[in-house]
């Protein structure tokens, strides 16, 4: 890797103390960037509840995007604008997400002769821009930037299956500061304590969570549940944890702008989703060395692992990292949840199976390096 100091621009359509994982991912390797000597810029949309322009973490963060016209002339012309204003700070720009910032971006960078680089966001990326009114050229346009990052095997799958460059796709995966989430010995006299942490919407399956709680309460000791988020179904999921006399045991946290101390408090993350592309909740969950549950869709399969212990008998399947369950299968999570809560040597083992893998593959540190040796063989080619 090059010593000299690198001038890199990150573009996303939001960006921290906005909550959610591709804000957090964004986060961690601005952060990291800094800490390895290079200078970072953020480029994101303009928000109401932030500022235009402040400094976070020392790092300059601008939300100058604005849009208004319906065939999006102006949102187009305000990301040239802003890259324009802001282009003797940065010499790369890594765009998260294929969205409609995307192309400008690609063209402005093309231009001004900058490297462009974006990453998949979800194996739904590709179908929502081509949904978009002129979601067709922005995939074409896709084509010119130098690189493409995926994180999951499932989106390398789907640009396998498409005309894509195979030359320009790069592996890298989402990131855990590892050394803030670390795994910590909780007080024997605390209660069992399952958590959830993300959107409340019904992509998330908390739903199938709840009920599952409802089937396993009655059947072993006390425990409780801590649900840390903010979305359109808390009323809904509130509602229904009362009706299934689950009100003392289930407690909605809200959102917060960190969920480490809720991991410190707990034994099992449980992830229910119907879809989902590296849950940067469950990476962070497994470096905190919690046995972790999930449904077996997208990159949760690629966390939990392999296979290691499969029974005809049972509905749910142990893997080298965690337990995986069908999704929206309630009977079969209920009863992973029962194992575990009866197997502490089964909980030790996945636990700090997941420790390692997250220190081996997920570290910052090592994904930050893996996006700065990408960007040093662009500009040795």
């Amino acid at each position: 890797m090059k010593n000299e100091k690198l001038k890199i621009l990150l573009l996303c359509n939001s960006y921290y103390p906005a909550i959610g994982g591709t804000e957090q991912e964004c986060r961690n390797l601005a952060i990291q960037f800094t800490k390895d000597g290079n200078s970072c810029t953020v480029l994101s949309s303009y928000k109401d509840a932030f500022s235009a322009y402040e400094r976070i973490d020392n790092i300059p963060v601008f939300r100058k995007i604005r849009g208004w016209h319906i065939y999006e002339a102006t949102y187009i012309f305000s990301v040239f604008l802003s890259l324009f204003r802001l282009r003797k700070s940065f010499d790369h720009v890594i765009c998260f997400g294929l969205k409609r910032f995307t192309a400008p971006a690609i063209i402005f960078a093309r231009l001004f002769r900058k490297k462009v680089f974006f990453r998949i966001e979800s194996p739904g990326s590709f179908n929502q821009t081509l949904n978009l009114k002129y979601g067709k050229l922005i995939y074409k346009i896709s084509k010119l930037a130098h690189g493409v990052i995926v994180f999951t095997k499932e989106i390398l799958s789907l640009l396998d299956r498409m005309d894509f460059p195979k030359t320009k796709i790069t592996w890298i995966p989402n990131s855990v500061d590892t050394e803030l989430y670390f795994p910590k010995n909780r007080a024997p006299d605390m209660p069992f304590t399952f958590c959830f942490a993300g959107r409340l919407v019904k992509i998330k399956g908390l739903d199938t969570f709840i009920h599952a709680l409802s089937l396993l309460s009655g059947k072993t000791k006390a425990f409780k549940v801590l649900i840390i988020g903010d979305g359109t179904l808390k009323a809904a999921l509130s509602k229904q944890a009362e009706e299934q006399g689950l009100t003392d045991r289930i407690h909605f946290i809200g959102s917060k702008d960190t969920v480490l101390p809720y991991y410190k408090q707990s034994d099992v993350f449980v992830l229910p989703s119907t879809s989902e592309g590296m849950p940067l909740a469950m990476l962070e969950a497994m470096s905190c060395g919690l046995c972790c549950v999930g449904s077996a869709v997208g990159g949760i399969k690629e966390l939990l692992g392999k296979i290691t212990n499969r029974d005809e008998n049972r509905p749910y399947t142990i893997c080298e990292n965690g337990i995986l369950f069908p999704p929206g299968d309630s009977v079969a999570l209920q009863q992973a949840l029962l194992n575990l809560m009866e197997d502490p040597e089964l909980r030790k083992k996945l636990s700090g199976n997941a420790r390692n893998l997250i220190l081996e593959n997920n570290s910052v540190v090592k994904t930050a390096g893996c996006y700065l040796d990408l960007i040093n063989k662009q500009e040795q080619e």
